[in-house]
Parts: C-alpha cells; structure tokens; sequence
C-alpha cells in the first residue's frame, strides 16, 4: 500500500477535480464608496456554484484592484465580498475592519480574456 501512494494520491485528485485544466482569467476594476474611491480594503472572489473552484483574493488600493492571469479567478460566476480596512495606520486591527458586501449580494461573471468590474457601494 505505501509504494503506491503517489498513484492514488493522483486518483484522488484527478477524481476531485484538483488536476483538471482549468482557465484563469485577468480581473481588474474600481470599488467606490459612496462615490469615493474604497481608501484601503479587500476584495474576495467566491465560486458561486462550485465550491471545488478556488476563491481568488486581493488588495485594494485607492479603489483599484487587480488580479493577473497566473493568479486570477478560474473563469465562472463569483460572489463578491469587499471589506473597508480603513485608513492606513501603524497598527490597523481586525476591530477596524467593516464589511461591505454580504455573499451573493453582487455577483461576477469571469470570461476568457480581461474582464473589468467597477463596483459602486453605498454606507
């Protein structure tokens, strides 16, 4: 059984679906605030019908966000969370974070090639 680890470990995760090919897609947009560029947050990718695809994440900065094609979502439908972080300070804490978006609440569609979301949020 131990010489053939490596075998079944590769079943199992061709049977999952960890070694299916898959197409990434770049990402990039804006988050508004109330009109406002989001000053310092996130924002969450969460595959909306299969928990098997992986959820992509980044920063945003002055209300931009990006993902690269390496990194970026597998092309589908995502539900989006976006946090406020506040503003930058020496010690920003998880007590000061704010979430702005519940999951569901705004949905994507990732394609092939660029795609380019801007999201406009009210408080």
């Amino acid at each position: 059984m131990l010489s053939t680890w490596k075998e079944r470990l590769a079943a199992w995760l061709k049977t999952n679906g960890f070694l299916a090919p898959i197409e990434r897609a770049e990402v990039k947009g804006n988050v508004r605030v109330n009109g406002q560029p989001l000053r310092w947050g996130t924002i969450t990718l969460l595959p909306a019908d299969n928990d098997r695809l992986p959820s992509a994440f980044a920063m945003v900065s002055q209300g931009q966000f990006s993902f690269s094609k390496p990194v970026g979502p597998v092309v589908g439908d995502y539900d989006v969370v976006v946090y406020d972080l506040g503003g930058v300070v020496a010690e920003p804490s998880i007590d000061d974070a704010l979430l702005l978006t519940r999951s569901a609440a705004i949905r994507f569609r990732v394609a092939s090639g660029p795609n380019v979301f801007d999201i406009e949020l009210k408080r």
